[in-house]
């Protein structure tokens, strides 16, 4: 089986695609990737949700090529587009997904605000790792993954990410789901045979950069 063929089983598993439902805020996490911040705004302008809650400051990526926090980045392309200033929280210490977690909920109880239903907004690869890390993190607040919706066969884009590191991410995001619930970090899920069998193909294959024994 081809790259492209192997790294689309990855995604679809990965990517969880749950339609939409509406809910108390909409949580963005920080990420290189400004699309996402973009489709925050487009399901706060569609009126998915009241709060819009940007999370992110610089994570292991976006800190070696910006100086500015992910979540300003984030709360500037709102206002941009039209999103009411009142409606926005900003958490920006946060380095990764678990920070993300930890620092989103203790923003917003120092507000008066305890979430019970929201949705979380990732990249399309990350929606099934960052669900079962809201799982085993923030288990009283039901959260509904979403992402851009944009095709694998169009994700990598230039000046975005190249199509060999998003391979590289797509094994990287099984990595982690198989070994974080042993460190206490997401809850365990039952990856499929095909989806394991498919990311020990690409590993062979040489996309092995963001195994988790690697960074």
């Amino acid at each position: 089986m081809e790259v492209t063929a192997l790294g689309r089983v990855l995604w679809e598993y990965l990517r969880i695609g749950a339609p939409l439902e509406r809910r108390e805020a909409l949580v963005a996490f920080g990420c290189h990737d400004l699309r996402v911040a973009e489709w925050a705004v487009q399901l706060w302008l569609d009126g998915w949700a009241s709060k819009l809650v940007l999370s992110g400051g610089l994570g292991y990526y976006t800190q070696q090529i910006w100086s500015e926090p992910e979540a300003h980045k984030f709360r500037r392309i709102a206002l941009e587009r039209g999103v009411d200033a009142a409606a926005i929280l900003v958490e920006d210490q946060s380095t990764n997904s678990g920070e993300n977690i930890a620092l989103t909920r203790r923003l917003l109880e120092s507000c008066g605000l305890r979430l019970g239903r929201a949705i979380c907004i990732q990249k399309p690869y990350l929606e099934r790792r960052v669900q079962l890390t809201l799982r085993k993190q923030w288990p009283s607040c039901d959260f509904l993954l979403s992402s851009p919706p944009i095709p694998y066969e169009e994700y990598a884009q230039p000046g975005i990410i190249g199509f060999d590191k998003l391979i590289n991410e797509l094994v990287g995001q099984i990595d982690r789901i198989e070994k974080y619930p042993d460190l206490g970090f997401t809850q365990k899920d039952n990856v499929p045979a095909d989806v394991l069998a498919a990311k020990r193909q690409l590993v062979k294959l040489g996309f092995a950069n963001h195994l988790l024994s690697r960074v």
